[in-house]
């Protein structure tokens, strides 16, 4: 958004106090130049909001101009139209021509069609001024605002020898010259003319619920569940310590809510327990001081069509071979092979093996990491000192001792005690945050298999699952890829499943590692929604590249408002500013039914 002394230079060019006059092509106003031009071609379509990409360029002005016209007449001229590009099609040998005529000729039928039953019709001119200091600024800013222009499969076309004339035009206190209107001129419906403005055009989806505002205060409305236009609902979060992105996803979950959608949020920094009470949600605190557990030696159920319930003992080898990676890095390999010889062992004491139904199991028909413990022992206890397997032995007996003891038996050591029936399900890891990274990011990753788990379990309930995980920098390892693989895993195959994903962190850079950027790029790829609030440095820089911001889009990055940031669906983008409305404050901020 401009700041005060651009809108004052705006003024002054618009109605100045001082002389004008025009000269080499350019309008002088004052100790200010300018130049003015128009559109003169257009696409045959119109994207939604297409304004909202050149008329708030810094150092320009532009004005959108309406002309009604008789029905009639503009129906007859179409008509003719028509006709024409049929001919030209027909007559055409060129493939590209022939494509371009057919596609002119439809767009006329359906501007028919649609006068027809009632649509405002006539012209529609955009023209616009760029403005600077001197003659050479001025040339440089046309020429990137030109630039802007084909950008957009647009023509933009410099009026030197008619500024007068064009200057009387664009101004509010002058009426429309007829020289100036003729070549600028565009036939168009009304309501597609509306269309191309921000307030209209940023309407991302044209039902669900209010998500916020744009910078012109019109509303934007989100529904993360459309699925014929959009390739998923995933979300990413990105923003800096009080740019207010929590406030911003409480806003979203609690819409979430109101539609009937489940919620589960891994939360490291305890956020949400008072969100999730308010509704009567369920808190559960896995940080290992209230004897919540998620035994990680259960094989977990996916409901998944590329695995099946008969790959799940197979499939759950492979992510405990993970968790144990993640959990103990100072194995060797040949320990590690070792260590899940010695589980499958304990896995066959309690007769699980490939082939049991694990549908029909309960969470205590599986062993816990004490069974694993007293397995191993037996075989160490029955070999001999000098086996070459002895000092291995010695080493994951030591290891899993620690986990089946003392505060790590609390976050591990225990059959599987909680559930996630409730509509709002917050999982509270706030006092995981003070131990070791390994323990901290196996927890992550047991906890993520379990929530997949329920995601794909939830489809055949007819449920639509949101996982959110807030402060996902704390999860990411260069060093540790596997949580990483298993947030893009999840990213991919969610939409299956009737699930989204929102991933929450301060910074884009926590995703874009050397390390973890092939995985990291992933999820961005299959997250059809980001939401970017303030920002700057080599994050904001990364966001101009990844995301391709305009400058206008850059500062409001930048200016750090909390709250106000860029949304972004698929290939659009509009500026947002997250207004909380008075019914949800109590729920969103915390605050009591009289807002205070």
């Amino acid at each position: 958004m401009m700041n005060r002394e651009k809108n004052i230079k705006i003024i002054d060019a618009l109605t100045p106090l001082t002389g004008m006059s025009y000269e080499n092509g350019m309008i002088r106003i004052g100790d200010m130049y300018s130049k003015v031009g128009g559109i003169t071609d257009y696409p045959t379509t119109l994207p939604l909001g297409i304004s909202s990409k050149y008329n708030k360029v810094p150092f320009s002005y532009t004005t959108h101009i309406f002309i009604p016209e008789n029905s009639g007449l503009f129906t007859k001229g179409i008509a003719k139209g028509i006709r024409q590009a049929e001919m030209r099609g027909y007559e055409t040998k060129d493939a590209g021509i022939e494509i371009f005529s057919k596609n002119e000729a439809n767009s006329g039928r359906e501007m028919i069609e649609r006068i027809q039953d009632g649509d405002t019709v006539g012209y529609m001119i955009n023209m616009s001024m760029i403005f600077g200091e001197t003659p050479e600024e001025v040339k440089n800013r046309y020429s990137r605002f030109e630039n802007q222009i084909e950008g957009l499969q647009m023509r933009f076309r410099g009026m030197s020898h008619l500024s007068r004339q064009s200057f009387k035009t664009l101004a509010p206190f002058y009426t429309i010259d007829s020289e100036v209107e003729n070549i600028f001129k565009r036939n168009i419906l009304f309501s597609d003319f509306c269309k191309c403005f921000p307030f209209a055009g940023n309407q991302i989806t044209k039902e669900g619920y209010y998500l916020g505002v744009d910078n012109m205060n019109g509303l934007l409305l989100h529904n993360s569940w459309e699925r014929k236009n959009n390739m998923n609902g995933n979300m990413v979060v990105i923003g800096e310590s009080g740019s207010g992105k929590t406030t911003a996803c409480k806003h979203l979950l609690f819409n979430e809510y109101l539609i009937g959608t489940k919620l589960i949020v891994i939360d490291p920094e305890n956020e949400y327990g008072a969100f999730a009470r308010s509704l009567k949600g369920n808190v559960i605190d896995i940080s290992g001081g209230n004897e919540n557990i998620i035994n990680p030696l259960q094989i977990r159920v996916n409901f998944d069509d590329n695995n099946g319930i008969k790959n799940s003992y197979d499939f759950h080898i492979q992510k405990i071979r993970n968790f144990f990676n993640i959990l103990l890095p100072e194995l060797r390999y040949t320990e590690l092979n070792l260590l899940i010889r010695e589980l499958e062992k304990t896995y066959t004491n309690f007769k699980i093996n490939r082939e049991t139904d694990f549908t029909k199991l309960n969470n205590k028909d599986y062993p816990i990491l004490s069974d694993l413990y007293k397995t191993i022992k037996t075989s160490f206890i029955s070999i001999d000192k000098d086996d070459d397997y002895y000092l291995t032995y010695r080493v994951i007996l030591d290891f899993i001792r620690e986990l089946t003891s003392g505060i790590y038996s609390k976050m591990f050591n225990e059959h599987t005690n909680i559930n996630l029936d409730n509509d709002i399900t917050i999982f509270n890891i706030s006092e995981v945050q003070n131990v070791e990274d390994n323990i901290k990011k196996a927890l992550y990753y047991n906890l993520l298999n379990f929530c997949w788990e329920q995601i794909t379990n939830n489809k055949r309930k007819n449920e639509n699952t949101f996982l959110i995980l807030d402060e996902a920098h704390l999860m990411l390892d260069s060093r540790i890829k596997d949580t990483m693989i298993t947030l893009k895993t999840i990213s991919k195959r969610c939409r299956k499943y009737n699930a989204n994903l929102m991933i929450i962190t301060h910074s884009l850079i926590d995703m874009l590692d050397d390390e973890l950027r092939k995985e990291g790029q992933g999820i961005l790829e299959n997250s059809n929604y980001k939401i970017l609030l303030g920002t700057d440095g080599r994050n904001l820089e990364e966001s101009r590249d990844i995301f391709k911001l305009t400058e206008q889009e850059l500062d409001i990055l930048a200016s750090k408002k909390k709250g106000s940031g860029i949304f972004i669906a698929g290939s659009l983008k509009t500026p947002i500013n997250f207004k909380i409305l008075k019914y949800e404050k109590e729920f969103v901020l915390g605050e009591n039914r009289n807002g205070t």
